[in-house]
């Protein structure tokens, strides 16, 4: 922490509240998130630079890093510091704003087989794992620390509470791994909130007709948790249509989002995507 803070001081920067800035500094869990998955000679993204000392760690091992990093302040500290590093791009803008098929267009010609690791802000954590998976295409694994009650949400089973239109969109794309706890003391500032690190392995041949429309129709099944499905489906059926479809498919009128497997909700989707 001592490091951090002397770093902090020597460049007039401070951690900034609005950017959900909490810079990691415990080097044994760097390592191990460096570790978690294999890129040596791979291309890598990393989102939320911070004061770069993972960044430090993938750069030795990757082939190529692309860094993203939005704190202007930071962004000018970050280009001194790494300015003899070869096989680094810093990009000083909002991750949320890239365009990915540019970006990786631009740095890695092309690459399909590139790995994202990132220290999530916690606010952005759904809005970033999105972006990643609407560009799937791209990549082979994303390393993310992100709040752990998220991770347990995106690992959730059917059935239980913690289960959500985003466990469905992960679980499909991505093979979903928590791989470890991190206390908030590894942090300055310390979150008051234990993180979690999540390898997400994305599924070969992974494809999906009428894709935009079909995770519409997921998020809405999900609208309000509290309800059945029935009342959830009310948005696209009058009610009394609505119970006869799930009795038409011998499922329960008491069924809720959070019960579906993918294959329900497809299969759902398909009897329903005119009105969608």
């Amino acid at each position: 922490m001592k490091e951090v803070k002397a770093i902090l001081a020597e460049n007039n920067l401070h951690p900034i509240k609005g950017f959900g800035q909490n810079f990691l500094f415990d080097k044994n869990i760097i390592k191990k998130i460096a570790s978690v998955t294999d890129i040596e000679n791979k291309n890598v993204i990393e989102i939320g630079t911070g004061l770069g000392h993972l960044t430090k760690f993938l750069v030795a091992k990757a082939k190529k890093v692309v860094t993203v990093e939005i704190d202007k302040k930071l962004g000018a500290y970050l280009e001194q510091e790494f300015k003899d590093t070869k096989n680094l791009t810093i990009i000083n803008y909002d991750f949320l704003k890239l365009s990915l098929a540019g970006l990786i267009e631009n740095e890695f010609d092309g690459d399909k087989d590139i790995v994202v690791i990132a220290n999530l802000p916690y606010y952005l954590t759904s809005p970033i794992i999105l972006k990643l998976l609407e560009n799937i295409q791209f990549f082979s694994a994303f390393v993310l620390m992100m709040q752990k009650e998220v991770a347990q949400r995106l690992n959730a089973e059917i059935g239980t509470k913690s289960y959500s239109n985003l466990s469905v969109m992960c679980q499909f794309y991505c093979q979903v791994k928590v791989m470890f706890d991190v206390k908030p003391q590894s942090f300055f500032p310390a979150p008051k909130v234990t993180s979690s690190v999540v390898l997400f392995e994305v599924r070969d041949s992974v494809t999906l007709e009428n894709e935009k429309q079909f995770w519409f129709f997921v998020r809405s099944c999900f609208a309000s948790k509290r309800k059945t499905l029935i009342n959830n489906l009310t948005a696209y059926l009058p009610k009394d249509q609505a119970i006869a479809l799930l009795a038409s498919l011998n499922w329960p009128l008491t069924i809720r989002a959070e019960n579906l497997t993918f294959k329900m909700f497809y299969e759902l989707f398909l009897i329903l995507k005119d009105k969608i």
